[in-house]
């Protein structure tokens, strides 16, 4: 099993299942001047100093992409290769940031401010990776309907047993996930 938001066709002997959309937020430090914007442009983002993921990180890469076919060269202040990093620079006064919406965890909202932008940036989607004919095991199923509820267990042995590529699930759900803290997780 892997879960991907990089699309891609699918090689033989694997099957790709649309799982789910992530949402892109962006984040700024509480009293930014990007607050008072109802729904800001790419071009008014582009105005401030720019914190994002370095460019060979998928999400850098498609930011960087996103601005650049709008024709807009944004301020990058710093890059980072992980959301908390992010997150941090941005409280810090370095810049803002688009982030997945799922980065942003309770906490963060006593330094960080949101905006959402999902009128000017696409949301991701993301998708389970399976071997074409694997066998699965309980858990495997009960956690692949709780991450991507569109497929239900008989879908998914359908789609693996499928010999051609699966039908595109029902509308994706915008990601929920549950924040489980890191020391409550056994092995980490």
């Amino acid at each position: 099993l892997g879960i991907t938001v990089v699309a891609q066709d699918s090689p033989a002997g694997l099957v790709t299942l649309p799982a789910m959309q992530l949402a892109r937020c962006l984040v700024v430090p509480h009293g930014h001047e990007l607050l008072r914007i109802e729904k800001p442009t790419l071009s008014d983002i582009a105005r401030y100093r720019f914190v994002c993921y370095n460019a060979l990180h998928p999400s850098g890469a498609r930011i960087r992409a996103l601005f650049k076919r709008a024709g807009l060269d944004p301020q990058i202040a710093t890059t980072a290769s992980d959301a908390s990093v992010i997150k941090e620079l941005v409280a810090a006064g370095q810049g803002v940031a688009i982030l997945h919406r799922i980065a942003l965890v309770p906490e963060d909202d006593a330094r960080l401010a949101v905006i959402d932008v999902s009128h000017v940036v696409p949301f991701t989607r993301t998708h389970l990776i399976l071997r074409q004919g694997e066998y699965l095991r309980n858990y495997v199923y009960d956690f692949m309907e709780k991450f991507a509820p569109a497929w239900t267990r008989r879908s998914i042995m359908t789609a693996i047993s499928a010999r051609s590529a699966p039908a595109a699930a029902p509308a994706l759900p915008e990601a929920q996930f549950i924040v489980v803290p890191v020391n409550n997780v056994a092995g980490v």
